[in-house]
């Protein structure tokens, strides 16, 4: 095999399997900050945070804690 040839192989398997290994997840939330307004005490109060995972592999979310 030439070195042209070796070289044209080479490069396409780099390509294919870096493209592979590349698989990214990509969280993104419109609104990451939300303020509560003032409650009586001991009123349980809730707000749903959207995430939409723009990427192309799975995204787990395994934990939340506050700031």
């Amino acid at each position: 095999m030439n070195l042209k040839k070796t070289l044209t192989i080479g490069l396409i398997l780099f390509f294919c399997f870096t493209g592979m290994a590349r698989a990214e997840i990509a969280a993104v939330v419109d609104e990451p900050i939300y303020i509560f307004e003032a409650v009586p005490e001991g009123t349980r109060v809730t707000h749903e945070f959207i995430i939409k995972n723009t990427g192309d592999d799975i995204l787990k979310i395994l934990d939340v804690k506050p700031p």
